[in-house]
């Protein structure tokens, strides 16, 4: 409180490589003066010190004895400069999460944009009491941090940091369901599929499908294979991204899922122990798998209706659809030679 910051922001703006009030190196940017002093700092950060904290930076303790820090928050001297007046007070940070980020995606992507810890924010997100005091149905917060464009204080506390995330899914998905609300009454009459289960396979087409009009095309074959009484084996979606996220998120229940690079082997293909394995593991998975947009629940509320029971990558993101078993494995033959296979 004893920092000048008008005269802070003045030599900042003014150019200067670092500012000195009362003989302490206070801000400074990427120079050589910095790199002198021992930082390593990234291009585009800037330094604080001693006070590491005062700009959300990452400390760092280095040879010299200074404890810097990296804020990867302030992309110009002028943002910079803007917290300095107003003393340090909270900052809105601009934030994209993308569809089909899973929640360890999320918490990277939050935490990399200065909006709290990775890993408290992953406790969080699955923590069965935050689900509950949010009135969502399920034991964590998978598939209801919906992906957008956000303008998020960096003061919130964790807990409202994603209640945020699923303030604006409810907001952004009721509408859908509103809209499609015979599709949905058919689906639970047929299925008895609720909002939760449209959600998990909506997570599902939504890893799946590489461009957007593919996405209810690969619904309707996961729906075909829900309803037929003589697909085999029954209600199997034999679906690769629900292994790599059983992998991804309990990598020490199945003993395949050891060493998981995002790679999938035929070993994890035949773990049961992996309970989001859907080769092994009729109907839905426990949970969703990834954070869905509003198109992928729309692509499940309103999946074509085909006699599709399988698909496989032919390359340039797109797929090859087939009825039948034998034209599957024609199209998985053609698919590499193609090199759209290993």
């Amino acid at each position: 409180k004893d920092l000048d910051y008008g005269g802070a922001i003045n030599a900042f703006l003014a150019g200067e490589g670092g500012v000195h009030l009362n003989g302490t190196w206070v801000v400074g940017d990427y120079n050589a003066e910095s790199e002198k002093a021992g930082t390593a700092l990234n291009k585009g950060g800037y330094a604080v010190y001693p006070y590491p904290q005062l700009f959300g930076g990452t400390k760092a303790q280095y040879a010299d004895g200074h404890t810097w820090a990296v804020s990867q928050k302030e992309r110009t001297p002028e943002q910079l400069a803007r917290r300095l007046a107003t003393g340090l007070g909270a900052i809105v940070q601009r934030v994209t999460l993308p569809e089909g980020y899973d929640l360890v995606d999320v918490a990277t992507r939050l935490a990399d944009t200065g909006l709290g810890s990775k890993d408290a924010i992953l406790r969080a997100a699955e923590d069965p009491a935050l689900a509950r005091e949010l009135g969502l149905p399920g034991p964590t917060l998978e598939g209801y941090l919906f992906p957008d464009t956000y303008e998020l204080r960096d003061d919130l506390d964790v807990h409202e940091l994603l209640e945020a995330l699923v303030d604006n899914f409810r907001a952004r998905t009721e509408p859908v369901f509103e809209r499609y609300s015979d599709e949905m009454a058919s689906l639970r009459a047929d299925l008895g599929f609720d909002e939760r289960d449209v959600l998990i396979l909506a997570s599902i087409v939504e890893k799946e499908a590489a461009v957007a009009d593919e996405r209810r095309r690969i619904a309707g074959v996961f729906l075909n294979r829900l309803r037929s009484p003589t697909f085999l084996p029954r209600q199997r979606l034999q679906s690769d991204p629900t292994v790599a996220y059983g992998c991804r998120i309990e990598p020490d229940a199945s003993p395949s899922c050891a060493g998981f690079g995002g790679s999938i082997t035929r070993a994890m293909l035949e773990d049961a122990s992996n309970r989001f394995n859907t080769y092994r593991h009729g109907g839905l998975t426990p949970t969703p798998i990834a954070n869905p947009g509003a198109a992928a629940i729309e692509a499940v509320l309103t999946a074509e209706r085909h006699d599709y029971f399988y698909f496989v990558a032919r390359g340039g993101r797109r797929h090859s659809f087939s009825t039948t078993l034998e034209e599957h494995n024609a199209a998985v033959d053609d698919s590499r030679e193609r090199g759209a296979l290993p």
